[in-house]
C-alpha cells in the first residue's frame, strides 16, 4: 500500500506483516502491550514520540516516515494552533464552511496549505 492516504496504523501493520513479525512480537520489541499496539494499528490511539522511535527502530523504518503518518498528533497540534489564534480560527472555520457548502474543493485547500 504505502501511499499518501495511508494511516500510521496501516503502515505499521503492513510493514510488520511484510516482515513476518507478529503483533505480540513487535509489542515485545517495543516494550508495549499487544493491546496498545493493536490500538495503534487500528488508529484508535497514537504513540508518544519515545514509543514512535522504538517502533521505527523495531521495524527498521525511518522515524520521520512514522511521524509523517501520525495524523492524530498533527490534528491535536493543529487544534491547539487554531484555538490559540482567533484570526486563524475564523479563517479556518470559513474555509471549512466553504468546503462543506461546496464552494471550495480539497485541491484548493491543499494548494493553499502547500504554499505556506
Amino acid at each position: 500500500m504505502s501511499d499518501i492516504n495511508q494511516t500510521l496504523g496501516e503502515f505499521i501493520r503492513e510493514v510488520r506483516t511484510r516482515q513476518g513479525v507478529s503483533l505480540r512480537e513487535l509489542a515485545r520489541r517495543a516494550d508495549i502491550s499487544a493491546n496498545f499496539l493493536k490500538d495503534i494499528e487500528y488508529d484508535r490511539r497514537s504513540p508518544s514520540e519515545p514509543i514512535l522511535l522504538v517502533l521505527a527502530k523495531a521495524l527498521n523504518v525511518p522515524a520521520t516516515r512514522l511521524r509523517e503518518l501520525n495524523v492524530l498528533v498533527a490534528i491535536r497540534a493543529f487544534r491547539k494552533l487554531v484555538e490559540g489564534d482567533r484570526d486563524l480560527n475564523i479563517l479556518f472555520v470559513r474555509l471549512m464552511n466553504d468546503f462543506q457548502d461546496g464552494r471550495t474543493k480539497t485541491e484548493v485547500i491543499k494548494e493553499k496549505l502547500s504554499s505556506v
